[in-house]
């Protein structure tokens, strides 16, 4: 992890686009301490991801795992992934027997081809 100096961590606050109360709670509690220690670190990350949580759940986009839709929505997803999965892997097994038999196929006629090719040679002799 990077090593900040306070200055360096409030400039770098002070550039993103939070809620007010947000930005001050942030700033208040970095201009609290002493040094910036990986403790503060994951306390203002938890912060900033709440904010944004709280952000795109007021514009109404919720991608709580917990939440009984979202968990609906994913199972649903996931449904639709494993069939279309299914379903591309019956095709390409459709699709590799007829390429084995066009192979059967084509040796055989060269074998035909071939072997009528010899009795030709054999009659002309």
């Amino acid at each position: 992890m990077a090593k900040y100096t306070k200055k360096e961590l409030l400039a770098k606050i002070a550039e993103l686009e939070l809620d007010e109360a947000v930005r001050v709670e942030v700033v208040s509690k970095i201009q609290s301490v002493e040094e910036i220690t990986p403790e503060l670190i994951s306390w203002i990350k938890e912060k900033i991801q709440k904010a944004l949580d709280d952000a795109f759940v007021a514009i109404g986009v919720n991608d709580n795992e917990n939440d009984p839709e979202y968990k609906k929505k994913y199972e649903e997803m996931m449904k639709e992934i494993d069939s279309a999965e299914k379903d591309f892997e019956g095709e390409m097994e459709k699709i590799n027997k007829e390429a084995d038999q066009l192979r059967d196929d084509a040796s055989q006629q060269i074998d035909d081809v071939q072997a009528q090719a010899v009795k030709d040679q054999i009659k002309g002799m």
